[in-house]
């Protein structure tokens, strides 16, 4: 099993609880975040680094994932990288009848924390470490469309909104602390005194709407590729 996204542990820490025996290999591009995924959760093989060159990495039928793996499950993450991409790795590295479990940001999540973001980088460019480009998908149905193109039969499919309530003050901690952020305080030095953090501390504390999760969310059972039909032979 393989979580993309693994974030601070707490999906983690339930798919190890459902399932006992499974191995579960979790990524995670932020350092932080899984040193406190560690703290939640206990025999689980945590790797740091970006969700897709991961899945690039691993062979079908190698150590892991061995033979293929049965579930590939990501919470909150996929928007973050290449979806597309993502699920074309599943496809390769799942094997027949094996889930791609995933709820992933519609394009206009929470648009309270992103136009604060976007805000602090127009506000201070030359403070920007990198760039952080999400593909958020416009609609469940584009999802659809690519996992059904990569062999996927859709088992589940949902498309809806979340509220959130964040707290009066000190939000940006509280985001930071959930995973809401987690890899953004690459792009931003949002964890260290000085002009960009206090302007987006002042900003997200002053933001009363927007404050909603907008998702999609599926899965998808990898079918078996259809068997060659060889030519056929006459009776003799």
């Amino acid at each position: 099993m393989i979580e993309l996204g693994c974030g601070s542990g707490n999906s983690t820490a339930l798919l190890r609880k459902q399932y006992t025996e499974c191995p579960i290999v979790a990524v995670d591009i932020s350092p932080k975040m899984i040193e406190r995924a560690k703290e939640k959760v206990a025999d689980v093989e945590f790797h740091i680094g970006d969700m897709l060159a991961f899945l690039k990495t691993q062979e079908r039928g190698g150590v892991s994932p061995p033979v293929g793996a049965v579930l590939i499950f990501s919470a909150w993450a996929m928007g973050y990288s290449h979806p597309s991409a993502i699920i074309a790795e599943a496809s390769r590295l799942l094997q027949p009848n094996g889930y791609l479990a995933f709820v992933v940001n519609r394009f206009d999540t929470m648009p309270a924390v992103f136009e604060t973001f976007r805000q602090a980088m127009r506000r201070y460019p030359d403070a920007l470490n990198k760039a952080l480009l999400p593909r958020f998908p416009k609609s469940a149905s584009a999802l659809v469309a690519v996992l059904k193109r990569n062999g996927f039969r859709i088992d589940f499919l949902e498309e809806g909104a979340v509220p959130i309530a964040p707290p009066p003050e000190n939000r940006l901690d509280w985001l930071l602390g959930t995973g809401v952020l987690a890899g953004f305080d690459a792009v931003l030095p949002l964890r260290q005194p000085g002009p960009v953090l206090d302007f987006f501390v002042e900003v997200l504390d002053q933001t009363d709407r927007g404050w909603e999760h907008r998702y999609v969310m599926a899965v998808g059972e990898k079918q078996s590729p259809p068997r060659k039909q060889g030519k056929s032979r006459p009776f003799t």
